[in-house]
């Protein structure tokens, strides 16, 4: 698939999304990844994260690709969300449990008091004043750099113009590092959805999300996560060191004149 877009446009904020789900008595399912709202890419994967892990936000599980970004509203499901759901996602963050036709532009309004498929969300993230606090439960996360603890990452301007999203800077190593309990649900070869908003400012390798037991004894392979690649447009999903699928993005430049 292949959409041109001009750098300028690559580094604003877009909607991403990827589900995995598994269905009969094969060993593998199928891995969807969403691009604001729109199925983008689906393939075949084996996605088996054995127990759960720390969900890292900005940087992989081995603590060597950080990302250059801005992230918030991040949202974590224990099933695998169709693409009407993830489209009501996209365009309006407070759609009701039971989804209706979605509006056709993204509406920004406060955080939703009654939240999407409510019976599989496991976590809520909306970033505000820039700490990781789960908006539905306890399952807290804690923003990092290399050596410090913080109890708050810097903030700025998020998508609908609030200064509530979180900027991540990869030159002080800041990431954040959401406890296992958020992955309990996602183990093994269950069904999983994770979401988020982001606005990448350097293509260059960066992880968004993962989780898994890279490098970890017994099985370096168990592993679930979504990076950049070093070109504008071009993501990776990683689920075992050498099982690695690349989608890039493109389109006509006018197509991008046009509402999305």
């Amino acid at each position: 698939m292949t959409i041109q877009r001009s750098k300028a446009e690559w580094n604003d904020w877009h909607h991403y999304c990827v589900t995995y789900g598994r269905r009969g008595p094969k060993p593998w399912g199928n891995v969807t990844f969403y691009f604001d709202g729109d199925e983008t890419a689906t393939w075949n994967a084996t996605v088996d994260t054995g127990t759960y892990y720390p969900l890292y936000l900005g940087v992989d599980t081995n603590m060597q690709r950080w990302l250059n970004a801005s992230v918030d509203e991040l949202y974590v499901y224990s099933e695998e969300l169709h693409a009407g759901a993830i489209y009501g996602l996209y365009s309006d963050m407070t759609a009701p449990p039971t989804m209706t036709q979605p509006t056709p532009r993204p509406t920004f309004s406060s955080a939703p008091t009654v939240y999407t498929f409510e019976s599989h969300l496991v976590a809520y993230y909306n970033m505000s004043k820039g700490r990781a606090v789960d908006s539905i439960g306890r399952k807290n996360g804690q923003p990092y750099t290399y050596s410090t603890t913080l109890d708050e990452l810097a903030t700025t301007t998020s998508r609908d113009g609030s200064p509530d999203a979180v900027r991540l800077d990869p030159f002080a190593n800041q990431h954040i590092r959401f406890p296992a309990s958020v992955t309990q649900d996602l183990v093994g070869t269950a069904a999983r959805s994770i979401c988020l908003w982001a606005r990448i400012n350097d293509w260059d390798g960066g992880q968004i999300f993962e989780y898994g037991s890279q490098g970890a004894y017994p099985d370096p392979t168990e592993l679930f996560g979504l990076g950049v690649r070093r070109t504008p447009g071009s993501f990776v999903f990683t689920n075992h060191p050498s099982e690695k699928h690349n989608v890039t993005i493109q389109r006509s430049k006018a197509e991008w004149n046009d509402w999305h």
